[in-house]
């Protein structure tokens, strides 16, 4: 059996999820998306380290398609976030994270 600091869990696998941290900062709205009043949704898929510190993400999903997916992933890259536990220790975990634009 692996050590549980090798272990990378999943949401639906650990005993209490991790939380942003309140000083996260939101995206940089994109000025061409503002100009012509746009709104919208990108899930990013993001790996956190068990410490609560973003180590890759990648887009889902977008709508509309390219619009906001390099504000989402610069944003989220600065994060950080109250680790995941499982057994009373800090773990390694994919997420999915939903950023909503809007004006």
């Amino acid at each position: 059996l692996k050590e549980t600091k090798d272990l990378l869990m999943t949401e639906s696998s650990v005993d209490s999820k991790p939380q942003p941290s309140p000083s996260n900062k939101a995206p940089v709205y994109p000025r061409k998306a503002v100009k012509d009043g746009i709104g919208g949704t990108i899930t990013l898929k993001i790996l956190l380290s068990k410490e609560g510190r973003v180590l890759k993400s990648r887009i889902i999903k977008s709508s509309p398609k390219n619009i906001f997916d390099q504000a989402a992933i610069q944003a989220v890259a600065k994060w950080s976030f109250r680790p995941a536990m499982y057994k009373g220790k800090p773990v390694k975990i994919w997420i999915d994270q939903d950023i909503v634009f809007q004006i």
